[in-house]
């Protein structure tokens, strides 16, 4: 069939926005080949436009090279055809790190099963969700960081925050808990700082020192307890059992006037 001639050019190169079709010379045989692309960017070389519209030979042998380069690419990012994420390590704590100040984003969060931290096995403690964050001077890695699940809004997934954490050892492992922390919306703009997010360093109660290697847990409102009051508390929320306390130190200098 003899190639059909398009006078006139529709649309400009520099618009990606409307359909381009024109003439053309194939640069790899030199045979006369029609030029496509529509207002979504796709584009093809036929050769000659109308029905079956039939690809040039050298435009499938250029996609079929180029598809193969790029899959063998994502391949080797991980990726599986339905969502990508580049592969990123889990920093865990150095052995001289008690405290992290990072400046990141949140990458994946698990807000779904809880973790719970009680100072001893009857006790009613809180519930904490874990998420990955990722700080903005090293996106390989990431921290695992504990919050709690009333956070869940303010932790979404990819929200930036400049975060402030603590490190703790309870029940023999290691784990990283969020203290402070400072919604990030673009240049120049950030929330106020949300501090005192959880408490540690002496019980809440008798104020017992937990840095000594003590047995200690949170109570229902994300505070620090030794096992001793947290066993006393037992199914009681921190508020009635603070209500309680103060009642039993009410009798107790009632009776020492008596």
């Amino acid at each position: 069939m003899a190639t059909q001639r398009l006078t006139a050019q529709v649309g400009k190169i520099t618009d990606f926005s409307t359909p381009l079709a024109f003439n053309t010379t194939c640069r790899n045989c030199g045979d006369n080949v029609f030029f496509y692309r529509d207002e979504n960017g796709g584009c093809a070389m036929f050769d000659y436009p109308g029905k079956p519209w039939p690809i040039h030979a050298c435009w499938e042998r250029y996609r079929i090279h180029v598809t193969r380069s790029v899959a063998q690419e994502l391949a080797s990012l991980g990726f599986n055809g339905k969502a990508y994420f580049r592969p990123r390590v889990k920093t865990l704590k150095n052995r001289n790190e008690a405290f992290l100040e990072v400046r990141g984003f949140v990458d994946l969060g698990n807000y779904i099963n809880a973790k719970k931290f009680p100072s001893n096995r009857r006790g009613k403690t809180c519930d904490f969700h874990e998420m990955r964050f990722v700080p903005f001077d090293d996106p390989a890695r990431y921290y695992p960081i504990l919050f709690p699940t009333y956070l869940d809004d303010a932790m979404s997934r990819y929200s930036m925050h400049e975060v402030e954490c603590q490190w703790l050892k309870h029940s023999g492992r290691w784990n990283c808990f969020l203290t402070s922390f400072r919604r990030l919306r673009g240049q120049k703009r950030a929330d106020r700082v949300v501090k005192d997010i959880v408490s540690w360093s002496n019980c809440g109660y008798c104020g017992e020192d937990l840095t000594a290697g003590i047995r200690w847990g949170f109570d229902t409102d994300y505070h620090a307890e030794c096992s001793f009051c947290g066993n006393a508390r037992g199914d009681l929320d921190t508020t009635r059992f603070r209500e309680y306390l103060a009642k039993c130190q009410k009798i107790a200098r009632r009776n020492k006037r008596k």
